[in-house]
C-alpha cells in the first residue's frame, strides 16, 4: 500500500499475493500470511478502518467497500470461494493513482494528440454523448476524470457508477 506505483493488489488465500504496478502485468510477491485467520484479521482491520464495523464473516462472506485512502476493496470468503478451502479468502484492492486530472496532462503524457484533445474538449462543451469502454486498468477513470475537468463548473452533472470513482 505504500508503493505509489501499485494499482492493484490481489490476495488469493494466505499464500498467494500479487501486485500490478502502473504499466506492468500482475506479478507475484513474497508477501504471505501465516494462516487464513491472520489474513481474515488483516482484511477485517482494513475494512474497519475504511468504513467502520463491516467485517466479513461466515454469515456475510463478501464485502465491497471503500478504504480510508479512497482505494476500493472487494473481499469474498468461503463458502463462496470453496476452491480455496475452509477459511479461504480472495481479496482485490484497487488503488487510484492520480496520473492525470486534465486533458492537458494526458497530452503531456503522450496519451492524446492535440487534435484529439481539441475534439474531446468540443464534445464536452457541446454536451454530446460519448461512450468510454475498455478493460480493467486501461485508464477509463483517468480519462473520464480528465474529461470532466472540461465541464463548465456551473453545469449540473449526474454520474451513475457501480462503484463511485470519479471526483
Amino acid at each position: 500500500m505504500n508503493d505509489g506505483q501499485v494499482e492493484e493488489i490481489f490476495i488469493n488465500g494466505q499464500g498467494l499475493v500479487f501486485v500490478q504496478r502502473a504499466g506492468e502485468t500482475k506479478q507475484p510477491t513474497s508477501a504471505r500470511f501465516r494462516s487464513p485467520q491472520q489474513l481474515r484479521n488483516f482484511i477485517n482491520n482494513k475494512l474497519d478502518i475504511g468504513g467502520g464495523a463491516r467485517t466479513v464473516t461466515q454469515r456475510i462472506p463478501y464485502r465491497d467497500q471503500r478504504l480510508s485512502d479512497g482505494s476500493r476493496i472487494h473481499v469474498i470468503m468461503d463458502p463462496l470461494v470453496a476452491n480455496m478451502g475452509l477459511g479461504g479468502m480472495a481479496v482485490t484492492i484497487r488503488r487510484f493513482r492520480s496520473v492525470a486530472r486534465k486533458l492537458d496532462d494526458l497530452l503531456k503524457l503522450g496519451s492524446l494528440t492535440v487534435p484529439a484533445a481539441n475534439l474531446l474538449k468540443a464534445v464536452v462543451q457541446s454536451q454530446l454523448n460519448l461512450c468510454v469502454s475498455g478493460g480493467t486498468g486501461t485508464g477509463k477513470t483517468t480519462f473520464l476524470t480528465a474529461l470532466t475537468a472540461e465541464i463548465d463548473p456551473g453545469e449540473r452533472v449526474l454520474t451513475i457508477e457501480d462503484a463511485a470513482e470519479l471526483r
